[in-house]
């Protein structure tokens, strides 16, 4: 009998990395933030910076199809059509950008995103905070 993860010609470590992001991916579309960091890096372990996000994005397109489908009382179409051309602006110059740079440039690149992402959450939680608690001394 064939192990299934050796279809995705993967070690099973690699594989295991890859499905638990997936899960994520789908635990974050439920309405769960945060968790994006951990599954752009699991999926750049598993598969490597740049074939990672060739294969992210179909994965979070399908994932946002779902959830479009799934809160479609709550979507503001508006505000989806008006922010469509500059995230087809940014595809486009990620495209493009993506295939003009090299993979190790692109690791370290993704790295630093994720890691100022991570810090930009860290201060806007951390800031909030701040202004909750000098409100209840009001």
């Amino acid at each position: 009998m064939r192990k299934f993860y050796l279809l995705f010609d993967l070690e099973i470590y690699k594989f295991s990395i890859a499905a638990f992001c997936s899960f994520l991916l789908g635990v974050s579309k439920a309405g769960i933030k945060g968790i994006a960091a951990l599954i752009v890096t699991g999926f750049a372990l598993a598969f490597g910076a740049k074939a990672s996000t060739g294969i992210l994005m179909p994965l979070l397109l399908l994932g946002d199809i779902f959830a479009v489908s799934y809160y479609k009382g709550f979507v503001k179409w508006n505000y989806i059509i008006k922010l469509l051309p500059w995230m087809i602006l940014g595809v486009l110059i990620g495209v493009i950008g993506g295939g003009l740079i090299s993979e190790i440039i692109f690791k370290y690149s993704m790295a630093g995103i994720i890691l100022f992402s991570v810090g930009q959450m860290y201060y806007w939680e951390n800031r909030k905070e701040k202004n909750s608690k000098s409100l209840e001394f009001c």
